[in-house]
């Protein structure tokens, strides 16, 4: 996976500019809290959008907007394919497991890949309740069931 990111973003009291490019390499960010990692997060994934720069994934533009100006591209996140684990889950309370596996898959998605993709999730998950709402149940898991909706339906994994 390539990755080029040049973005920037203005707030009352704080301007993101985020510049650097990875090839195949394992790529980490850190940094203090709200120095804007998870705002890049959001950015390459189309949750959030930058007041300007380019977004470039596996070379296909994610995002490109000149200062002041409309955007030439800004793909929306379903067409991204970009997964992004927020930090605090963000699973759907009110669905229950193959419901949540199954939002994160695009509508142009085949019925039976759809099907594939929950019984995929299912694998580590079947032996707890997959009619569950309630989440606590799943304890410890969560992260990996959250990484495994994301898997099920996404290109990139962020």
């Amino acid at each position: 996976m390539s990755l080029e990111v040049d973005i920037r973003k203005k707030f009352k009291g704080f301007e993101l500019h985020n510049a650097f490019s990875a090839g195949t390499e394992t790529l980490g960010l850190l940094g203090a809290s709200g120095c804007g990692k998870s705002l890049t997060m959001r950015s390459i994934a189309g949750i959030e959008r930058p007041d300007s720069g380019k977004i470039v994934v596996n070379g296909t533009v994610f995002f490109d907007r000149a200062p002041g100006k409309k955007p030439k591209v800004d793909l929306t996140p379903q067409q991204r394919k970009t997964a992004l684990l927020f930090q605090n889950y963000m699973l759907f309370p009110n669905l229950t497991v193959a419901q949540n596996v199954a939002a994160g898959i695009g509508k142009d998605v085949s019925a039976a890949d759809r099907d594939a993709a929950v019984a995929y999730a299912h694998k580590w998950a079947y032996f707890r309740n997959p009619a569950y709402y309630d989440f606590q149940e799943i304890g410890g898991d969560c992260t990996n069931f959250a990484s495994q909706c994301l898997y099920a339906g996404s290109g990139v994994m962020n």
